[in-house]
């Protein structure tokens, strides 16, 4: 074993040695002053004291040294996850087909990702008539999380969409965080409306990169909406004195299957989240080329110093104020048991128990359906009775039909139960 820091190792114990002997003097300084002018002399333990507290001074400045077992090499695989987010912001995505609109459901389904991807280097990046990259691969939470929350007050009135485009410059983000002998590859997870409005680019991506696309909106589609920086309508986007209308283009996401090898895509409405099955089919794809490198470990055993130190500490403490101790221990032993002797057992509720009997003979015919429909309302009330009004209540909304007069005649009990049960839940 050694030091990850050791060349700092002669300066810590330099300074360990000139805390001890600072504070050595300081306490006899103070004893000498005790004794002299109140003529009292301390104990035998509050003189050894010292040595363990200094002992623990020395094993915590050995900790910060970072102690670590020799290298060891390893054949295993490397789990790179590299994951370009590429988010729409053109014109198109003000469309309110989806709640509350296509880009702030688009925010919130690149949010909801990035919070349930651990052990993913995420780089988001926006794209209309242009890609701009809005943040690096980092895997900060926090950075990603504010700079898409600025996204919700972008200004996007008049920009158009180039989506083959996007793909292509998106690539070149993946070559230059790899290095040279590495092997290009990761995942790219687009969020758009599939709107085209620029010429298609031929497609080049490999093998290498999975491609998850969502669309955002419907295919029936929606108006344009123009609002001010307060949020007030005024008007929708025409072309040529027409209102423009925006549909999502299923087509187009269906082009791309036959364009790149590794491609998905869903269309997400307003209250669907695809995010685990994006997740899965990215570690499917991962765990396919996966590749065999070198992986280098050096475990870690600093925090055995940190214990050890803290134990001198605590021993310390024990032989400064062990004359303290003793008669708060005894004092805190004897009434713990003197309050155990005080207690009185619990008194069991006879009917109580005979409620859970009958209750647990009922659960046994249900489970193996040779429960009458009655009996399943007595368990019902058993349930009731024995204090379990949730269990109650959810068996009398399985058996009971407010709505049909002959339960409401046969079973006037029942209801009566079911009303005393929604009081005890507060319904």
């Amino acid at each position: 074993m050694s030091f990850l820091h050791g060349e700092y190792f002669w300066y810590l114990i330099i300074t360990w040695a000139l805390v001890g002997i600072f504070l050595y003097r300081q306490r006899k300084h103070f004893e000498t002053f005790i004794r002299r002018y109140w003529n009292h002399r301390f104990s035998i333990g509050r003189f050894l004291s010292f040595f363990p507290y200094w002992l623990a001074f020395l094993f915590m400045f050995l900790g910060v040294l970072d102690l670590r077992e020799q290298p060891k090499s390893m054949q295993g695989q490397i789990p790179e996850q590299k994951t370009i987010i590429l988010l729409d912001t053109s014109a198109s995505m003000l469309v309110e087909d989806v709640r509350p609109n296509r880009l702030k459901k688009a925010i919130w389904l690149t949010k909801h990702f990035v919070k349930h991807a651990p052990g993913h280097q995420v780089s988001i990046m926006v794209f209309s008539d242009m890609v701009k990259k809005l943040v690096p691969f980092t895997g900060d939470m926090d950075l990603i999380m504010g700079r898409l929350s600025s996204l919700e007050e972008l200004d996007i009135k008049a920009a158009g969409s180039n989506l083959s485009m996007a793909l292509m410059e998106s690539l070149q983000y993946f070559k230059t965080s790899a290095g040279t002998n590495e092997k290009v590859q990761g995942n790219l997870l687009v969020i758009t409306d599939a709107e085209e409005n620029a010429d298609q680019m031929d497609l080049n991506i490999p093998d290498t990169i999975s491609v998850a696309m969502v669309g955002v909106g419907t295919l029936k589609g929606g108006p344009i909406p123009l609002r001010d920086k307060n949020g007030y309508f005024s008007g929708n986007k025409k072309f040529a004195g027409e209102v423009v209308i925006s549909k999502l283009d299923e087509d187009q996401m269906k082009s791309f299957s036959s364009k790149i090898k590794s491609f998905k895509y869903w269309i997400a409405t307003s209250y669907s989240l695809p995010t685990d099955d994006i997740l899965s089919f990215f570690s499917q794809a991962h765990q396919q080329r996966n590749f065999l490198g070198t992986v280098v470990v050096r475990e870690v055993k600093s925090h055995y110093l940190v214990l050890i130190g803290l134990a001198f500490f605590l021993l310390a403490i024990f032989l400064r104020y062990f004359k303290s101790y003793v008669p708060l221990a005894c004092l805190l032993f004897g009434c713990y048991v003197s309050q155990m002797m005080a207690q009185e057992p619990e008194p069991v509720d006879p009917l109580k128990k005979q409620y859970e009997e009958k209750i647990k003979d009922l659960e046994g015919k249900i489970k193996t359906l040779e429960a009458h429909p009655s009996e399943k309302l007595k368990l019902a009330e058993y349930y009731l009775r024995a204090g379990d009004a949730a269990k109650s209540l959810m068996l009398l909304d399985e058996n009971l039909d407010e709505n049909k007069v002959d339960d409401l005649l046969e079973h006037p009990d029942a209801f009566t139960n079911k009303g005393t049960a929604l009081i005890k839940q507060k319904k």
